[in-house]
């Protein structure tokens, strides 16, 4: 399976699907920034209900093809995946309520939880994943 590596190899689950997923976010996140810059509201406003958005359906890809092999280490991964989109939430509506600013710390936060979460988590889950279907061979 093809795969879409970011960072070269270091993030690299080997998992096409998923490594595609993981550039897309990187790419949400760079619009993001970019669009920060500008201080145009409208549009964060918009590119962040797309990074909510997208983080859900991309931890449901990856919910779905983890949980069939009933890792130890899985309900963290679940645990996880809420946290960070319970953030993107709250974000979100202190956005609205202009509690917050859309500054460079959000979203390196938001950068940071990612490349840490695909590092630590996504990378030994998937990697034990391969090995028990390498076991079955």
């Amino acid at each position: 399976m093809d795969s879409k590596c970011i960072n070269g190899n270091s993030l690299c689950t080997g998992v096409g699907i998923i490594d595609g997923q993981h550039h897309n976010l990187f790419k949400l996140l760079k619009k993001v920034r970019a669009h920060a810059t500008l201080l145009d509201t409208d549009e964060i406003d918009t590119i962040i209900d797309e990074l909510f958005l997208y983080s859900l359906y991309h931890f449901e890809t990856e919910e779905n093809l983890l949980k069939k092999y009933n890792l130890d280490s899985f309900p963290k991964h679940l645990d996880q995946h809420r946290e960070f989109t319970e953030k993107i939430e709250q974000f979100k509506i202190d956005y609205m309520l202009q509690k917050t600013e859309l500054s460079n710390e959000i979203i390196d936060f938001l950068e940071q939880w990612i490349i840490n979460h695909i590092e630590k988590t996504d990378l030994a889950d998937f990697k034990s994943a391969k090995k028990i279907d390498a076991d079955k061979l």
